[in-house]
């Protein structure tokens, strides 16, 4: 062959692969819609791909630079994705319209992840009979049933930051948290003592940590799945399952087992799922196996230690930099027990308004998600712009870069836990603030994550003064190896502040990025019928716990949802208050621990340990002993929870396809998903032996799968539910009061005035807090929305439109499957 016929054929190929990456490039700008150049094969992510930054710190970026852009349209590598920035918009995506982006976009895949089929990830018909189902665990009444077990678990918390504090080293607050929300989740949602804190082997936080340890397996199998879900579908077949996986699914069918057989009734989140699995036809046509339940079990897990545990120390360290707030929180905390004696209340904690001033300003600057997800599920026009999408069209709405906007918080990386003051907070559009979502798709277990981290703040800042030490990174700095996309979201913000919207593309997907406020109401709320999805992909094969409600199309989400949704009622929590108040208690004796060591203390380990156990009691009804054992299986669980194996995120995020049809062949079942399979069939199982019944999230597990007919395999579907409920409680929860320490830590004077509040509650109530208590923290709670509004517990909401869409007020149309993202993170630092 002649050199020039090889050179020709050199310049066919490379033009055809060229025309193949750049060929949708004119997606955004023939709808209108202005945003970045993207560069072939990268999309508009080559800094975020090279680490050089995180998705939230770049949509921030993109927010600022496009201010004036409701909408801005960027590739995530050829995907178009349309990121909002204007308020009304998000309001449409996430409320209005609801119906046509309810899902979250992220693919599932039910034999290449089983926990994946969980309620945050479920599609919209699997969605919504899970939702419906579970939410009555999380209702105000179930919480005040809960909360003594929460107050005890900040108990154990305090005892274990005793002994770490009698050494006197630094405290890693965020490994502290970590295993006080875990013993939390153990025991509120799961009847299970997991011992994070007493017991530093402690299973379930080995799990915490797994579930979100960026390893470069879980980014490889999370890029697999967004990107080539039909590969992260095939790669069940040759993955093996995660040690996460195995681990949740034994979990959730041994307790539901173990409850049967005994006949233990608990009216906690694992009874909820067994009642599920006994009458399954309140699912519909849903196929219900072990691995879905385990799913709910695996996200109620994962987001009810990791974000509580974060948010925690995020606290701590703004409190810890904030010395004045920190003094004022404390004299609310000390107002409230002198006014109510030791036992504080839930409704005692409700009252703490400084409270939740700083909890809220905590979420503010750091959201648990930088980008709330959606994707279209009908062609769609944006009410008042000319902009329309096409069906399963992303979303993306930056929550990251919104909490961060100076126009909305004036000095935004300020924390100020004044701006949630009520006249304040009435001034400001509803979409502004989104650390949980918003809409029929928002965050579940909200409220039940708000209560456990209060109560363990509460529990820490009238035992101690929290301040930074030589270790104490100032200023705070998103890692950019983090599965994080709030900062470059909040970049995007800024730089398109004006507009709407804004269209960027995850490498070839176009994904719609909403700003304006009202749009994301839409989206969230009115609409939620088109974006009930939020578009990640699940396999039950590839990663059987990918089958959570977060994950769950709309078809299996919306009866796991209406089944679950009991375990989260305020009445519910009211009831798990004492258990929740219990975890605290053991959280307080493990400080005391940790400071008579003088030594610094990890917050975010240590409001992980409490989170986890509190999870553990509540949720499964297992003691987790997360605070108590070093070596407590859940927190170790816990752990690899956030440690997400790269190989099988980055197949299952390119590829689902791939990873659907060969990841549990190649890849072996993870560690979490082995664990929490096991742990969730096992309770069940002890639980039916010996007929015990505790109404909690475990027993609606069980009664899911005595009626599996119509949810598929029950055992990984229940396993992946209480998979999130544990990874979504215990993380969410010890990252938020992490969180709330760190700025306490800053900001002093905040900490006083929370403290002075505490000491007042307790000086009216005496020693035994209640959910009502609590929930009187005023300031208590300005903090906390505060810490929320600074650090949101996701920099995003995706949502994926389900139906063509029409933004009202727009000429802005997408269509079905458009990938639709809400900034949180951009938003909450709106200047």
């Amino acid at each position: 062959m002649e050199p020039f016929e090889i050179l020709c054929g050199i310049a066919v190929v490379i033009f055809a692969l060229y025309y193949f990456l750049t060929s949708n490039f004119d997606f955004w700008k023939s709808r209108g819609v202005r945003g970045p150049r993207p560069i072939p094969g990268l999309g508009n992510f080559k800094d975020v791909m090279l680490n050089k930054t995180s998705v939230g710190d770049y949509l921030t970026e993109m927010y600022n630079t496009y201010k004036d852009e409701p909408m801005i349209g960027i590739f995530d590598n050829k995907t178009p994705v349309l990121v909002i920035h204007d308020l009304d918009l998000i309001k449409d995506v996430l409320i209005k319209d609801f119906l046509v982006f309810p899902t979250r976009e992220i693919p599932i895949s039910e034999k290449a992840d089983p926990l994946s089929q969980n309620l945050a990830l479920l599609e919209p018909k699997r969605w919504r009979p899970l939702r419906i189902r579970l939410s009555p665990v999380f209702t105000s009444g179930k919480l005040k049933e809960m909360f003594s077990l929460i107050s005890e678990c900040a108990d154990h918390l305090v005892q274990y930051m005793e002994k770490v504090v009698s050494e006197n080293k630094p405290v890693e607050c965020r490994e502290l948290t970590a295993k006080y929300t875990t013993d939390v989740i153990g025991t509120c949602a799961f009847g299970i003592e997991m011992n994070a804190l007493s017991d530093e082997d402690s299973e379930f936080r080995k799990m915490g940590r797994e579930i979100f340890n960026p390893s470069w397996k879980n980014i490889l199998q999370f890029r697999m799945r967004q990107m080539f879900p039909w590969l992260y579908e095939l790669s069940a077949y040759v993955l093996p399952q995660t040690k996460t996986t195995k681990f949740f699914i034994r979990v959730i069918v041994e307790t539901m087992d173990y409850r049967d057989t005994n006949n233990i009734t608990r009216h906690d989140f694992v009874d909820v799922l067994r009642e599920l699995k006994k009458h399954p036809d309140k699912l519909g046509d849903i196929n219900l196996t072990d691995s879905l339940i385990a799913a709910q079990a695996f996200v109620f897990f994962a987001a009810g230690f990791e974000t509580s545990s974060t948010t925690i120390s995020n606290a701590l360290y703004e409190l810890a930099l904030n010395q004045k707030v920190q003094d004022n929180l404390r004299q609310e905390i000390d107002e409230m027990y002198a006014k109510h004696g030791e036992n504080l209340t839930y409704d005692d904690i409700k009252k703490m308004d400084y409270l939740d001033k700083v909890f809220k300003e905590t979420l503010r600057k750091y959201p648990p998600l930088a980008v709330l997800r959606r994707e279209s599920m009908s062609s769609h026009t944006f009410v008042g712009i000319n902009v329309s999408i096409p069906k399963s069209q992303k979303i993306w709405i930056p929550i990251y870069a919104i909490h961060r906007d100076p126009d909305i918080y004036p000095k935004p990386d300020v924390f100020d836990p004044e701006r949630f003051d009520e006249e304040t907070v009435q001034s400001r559009h509803p979409m502004a603030y989104l650390p949980f979502g918003d809409g029929p798709r928002n965050c579940i277990g909200a409220r039940f994550a708000v209560y456990q981290s209060k109560v363990g703040l509460v529990k820490i800042l009238r035992n101690y003064k929290v301040e930074t030490c030589e270790k104490t990174p100032i200023p705070y700095v998103n890692d950019p190896k983090a599965l994080y996309v709030g900062d470059y979201l909040a970049e995007m913000y800024n730089t398109y502040k004006d507009e709407p919207m804004i269209g960027i593309f995850d490498r070839k997907t176009p994904v719609l990025v909403i700003q304006n406020l009202d749009l994301i109401k839409d989206v969230l709320i009115k609409d939620f019928s088109v974006f009930a999805n939020r578009g990640i992909p699940t396999s039950e094969k590839a990663d059987p716990l990918s089958q959570n409600l977060f994950h769950l199309e709309p078809k299996r989400w919306r009866p796991l949802r209406m089944n679950l949704s009991p375990v989260f009622t305020s009445g519910k929590l009211k009831e798990m208050f004492s258990l929740i108040s219990e975890c605290a208690d053991h959280l307080v004796q493990y400080m005391e621990k940790v400071v008579s060591e003088d030594k610094s203390v990890e917050c975010r380990e240590l409001t992980a340990k409490y989170t986890t156990d509190v999870i553990g009691s509540c949720a499964f009804g297992i003691e987790m002993n997360a605070l108590s054992d070093e070596d407590s299986e859940f927190r170790k669980m816990g752990r690899k929870v956030f440690n997400p194996t790269w190989i099988r995120m980055r197949i299952r995020q390119m590829f689902p396809w791939l990873y659907k049809l060969f990841a549990s062949y190649v890849l072996p079942q993870t560690e979490t998903t082995k664990f929490f399979t096991r742990v969730i069939v096992e309770t069940m199982d002890y639980r039916e032996t010996n007929n015990i019944t505790r109404n909690d999230f475990i027993d609606i597990l069980r009664e899911l799968k005595k009626h599996p007919d119509k949810l598929g395999d029950i055992d990984s579907l229940m396993a992946a539910q209480a998979f999130v409920f544990f990874a979504a409680g215990f993380e969410t929860s010890s990252a938020t009061i992490s969180n709330v320490l760190y700025e306490l830590a800053l900001n002093q004077k905040i900490q006083d005035n929370l403290r002075e509040e505490i000491d007042e509650m307790y000086a009216k109530h005496g020693r035994d807090l209640t959910y009502d208590n609590i929930k009187k923290m005023d300031y208590l709670d300005k903090v906390f929305k505060e810490t929320l509004r600074k650090y949101p517990p996701g920099p995003m909401l995706m949502r994926k439109s389900t139906s063509n869409y029409t933004f009202d007020g727009t000429k802005v149309s997408i269509p079905k499957d458009q990938k639709v993202w809400i900034p949180v993170y951009a938003i909450h630092r709106d200047p």
